[in-house]
């Protein structure tokens, strides 16, 4: 039987390792790796940084694989937290090359591209974010380096540029994708982003072609929900009613499943909800569309769109002579922003 351990080592973070990943004596880890860690952290709090290196250091030296990785990731980044950001930089590069794992590699090379960036090395930040795209595609760290460098391009040209980088860097990793999920994880946010972008930004019929054929990919990826919502919207604001109704469904219908937590909606159920009431108000079905709002209110009665669907009843109501439901809503959504709208159904009616 495997044994697992878990350690925390500061600066929030806590490694899961087994027993037998590292080929130091495992008496060594159970007997006195927490004691050292507690001393190094004791150390750091104390801003005493050269006795906590030392003594991170002295870590490493009796462990290996990816323990070793984080202790010294946590050395490099205690450079930092001293204040010394040339020297922090300069241990992250330096490390690549001995850190066991990929994902620690390029994290490293990662967090010294970000140094760069605030240092104003921006030339120099720009090159090694791409080359931890284009040497690990397939780790987090590369997600992080990619949405670095949309910022920048936004910083730098604008929404116009920060899509066009994210379509070529979507471009870069294509042919990867097909052999590792990890990298089609990457080319999907990509391509998500930069449909989002172009569908924010009014170029809708772009918007919908980007996230069409991203969503026809997306299945297994865990972009798949976020590309579908962004897609239904392109495909509505296009003209094509019908074709987003179906994608609202698919979301609403989809309940995942964990053995951990059991089953669970999509993260966008309760827009899928509101967006397909929405769209069948704009199809003139406002008996389909009451139908749908109300849906909200039963099957997401925590979201923050509950109070917009109970307006839209209430106007819905108001419009067939029915003022009850606006009063309701005066009573329960004190807070809403459509107060003021609710009270003017009630002033018609007076009026009349």
């Amino acid at each position: 039987m495997t044994t697992t351990c878990a350690f925390t080592i500061g600066l929030g973070v806590t490694l899961n390792l087994l027993f037998g990943c590292s080929s130091r004596p495992s008496s060594w880890i159970a007997d006195d790796l927490l004691a050292a860690l507690q001393t190094a952290d004791d150390l750091e709090r104390a801003r005493r940084f050269d006795e906590a290196r030392e003594k991170l250091a002295a870590i490493t030296a009796n462990v290996d694989g990816e323990l070793a990785d984080t202790v010294s990731l946590r050395l490099c980044a205690m450079w930092t937290l001293e204040g010394k950001k040339e020297e922090g930089r300069r241990c992250y590069n330096g490390s690549v090359a001995a850190l066991a794992t990929d994902e620690a590699r390029a994290l490293a090379a990662h967090r010294a591209a970000v140094i760069a960036l605030d240092q104003d090395d921006r030339k120099a930040a720009r090159a090694e974010l791409l080359a931890v795209i284009e040497s690990w595609p397939y780790t987090d760290a590369a997600g992080g380096s990619m949405r670095t460098l949309s910022a920048m391009r936004r910083e730098e040209a604008g929404p116009t540029a920060e899509a066009d980088t994210l379509l070529g860097l979507a471009s870069s990793v294509a042919e990867r994708t097909a052999s590792d999920a990890g990298v089609l994880d990457l080319y999907l946010e990509a391509l998500l982003g930069a449909g989002r972008i172009r569908f924010v930004h009014g170029s809708i019929r772009e918007a919908a072609q980007i996230l069409g054929h991203a969503h026809s990919v997306s299945a297994k990826s865990r972009w798949n929900d976020d590309i579908a919502i962004w897609r239904a919207r392109a495909l509505g604001a296009l003209g094509r009613p019908h074709d987003a109704l179906e994608i609202y469904e698919s979301i609403i219908d989809d309940r995942e499943s964990s053995w951990f937590v059991g089953s669970y909606e999509s993260a966008h159920f309760d827009d899928a909800l509101f967006e397909k009431a929405e769209t069948l108000l704009a199809l003139r079905a406002p008996d389909a569309a009451r139908t749908a709002y109300l849906e909200v209110l039963k099957r997401a009665p925590a979201s923050r769109l509950v109070d917009d669907a109970a307006f839209a009843v209430a106007q819905l109501a108001a419009e067939e002579g029915d003022t009850q439901p606006a009063r309701q809503f005066i009573v329960t959504y004190r807070e809403s922003r459509h107060i003021p709208a609710a009270r003017e159904l009630l002033k018609r009616e007076r009026e009349q």
